[in-house]
């Protein structure tokens, strides 16, 4: 009878633990349910849900008190009407952009696969008047969303943050 008992508990205990680990949260992790989505951004930088238009924007802590732009990365989600295919919108979006960003320059551009989805990917310049900018932006498309997440950056320490922003866009999966 003993044993039987503690067989029981012990897969209840088993069972418990499964299902606890599996419901709890990263708290490295920012979590965004309106969107549904996470991602994780490093721990200094402020985030700010909402900000200009953004689903979330994290701000790289300021390098000196005389830096006038803070590095960031951003998300803006938008609806899509189905059957669109992320290439197709790519296109329309990468355009858009060429004609109306001042100084836009492309360098580069790409695909890839984020959380398991097809994504394209492209790098430019432009300039804000003060600053010269390079911007990553990468575009995912799940379900009737395109997410696109945005890296911009100095010209002069676009380099400094390229690898970490990879890895921020990495660590990017739907929930």
């Amino acid at each position: 009878m003993f044993n039987k008992y503690f067989r029981y508990t012990l897969a209840m205990l088993f069972m418990f633990c499964i299902f606890k680990g599996c419901s709890e949260k990263d708290p490295d992790k920012y979590y965004n349910s309106k969107d549904k989505y996470a991602i994780k951004f490093p721990r200094q930088w402020k985030i700010k849900e909402g900000y200009k238009g953004t689903s979330v924007t994290a701000l790289c802590p300021e390098m000196g008190s005389t830096k006038q732009f803070h590095d960031k990365v951003y998300i803006v989600v938008d609806q899509i009407p189905s059957g669109i295919k992320v290439s197709k919108y790519f296109e329309g979006f990468e355009n858009e952009m060429s004609k109306t960003i001042k100084d836009y320059h492309e360098i580069e551009k790409g695909d890839a696969t984020i959380a398991d989805e097809d994504a394209k990917w492209f790098t430019f310049m432009e300039s804000n008047g003060i600053d010269n900018l390079k911007n990553k932006i990468y575009l995912i498309k799940h379900d009737n969303r395109i997410y696109t997440i945005t890296f911009t950056s100095t010209s002069d320490n676009y380099s400094q943050y390229s690898n970490r922003f990879e890895a921020i866009v990495l660590s990017f999966e739907f929930e």
